[in-house]
């Protein structure tokens, strides 16, 4: 949905014109003008990206990006790089983060494990800041211990 008005009116965008469709997209201007969305895929799971040059008015078609998880949130980290978190709804359950230089290439076979021990698929929705000292806080929700609950991880950047 866009609003031109300040949030009083919406109408409809479609990001790309590809189906299956996905939901649950992560936006982020990548300079200015240029918006990255990552949009998430139930099946097979891997997150894919459109592009729009023109502050999103019209997209690229979809590319995939060999991310699995989802929902995606980004965050651009000081050093410029962007941070992609999400939660990983097949064994071992959990939550996982992936760098990318500027949003068309990710570093997918080397993502970064914040936790493996969720119960079940039901996880994720993970939000992510980096901190003072350059440190990641990720914050989400997952199942352990049979209790469904409010979680966070604070780590360090492995690249």
């Amino acid at each position: 949905l866009r609003s031109t008005d300040g949030g009083h009116t919406w109408s409809y965008l479609l990001v790309g014109e590809w189906p299956p469709f996905g939901n649950e997209s992560a936006l982020i201007e990548t300079r200015p003008g240029h918006v990255l969305a990552l949009i998430r895929l139930a099946e097979p799971g891997y997150l894919i990206a459109c592009w729009s040059e023109d502050a999103g008015a019209s997209w690229s078609l979809p590319v995939q990006t060999g991310m699995w998880g989802f929902p995606p949130h980004l965050l651009r980290l000081r050093d410029g790089r962007l941070l992609c978190s999400v939660g990983v709804r097949r064994a071992p359950f959990g939550v996982q983060a992936y760098i990318g230089e500027d949003g068309s290439a990710w570093d997918a076979a080397h993502p970064a494990l914040l936790r493996a021990d969720g119960e079940s698929r039901d996880l994720g929705y993970p939000i992510s800041l980096q901190l003072g000292d350059g440190s990641i806080y990720t914050v989400y929700y997952m199942t352990t211990g049979g209790v469904t609950h409010v979680a966070a991880s604070r780590w360090e950047l492995p690249w």
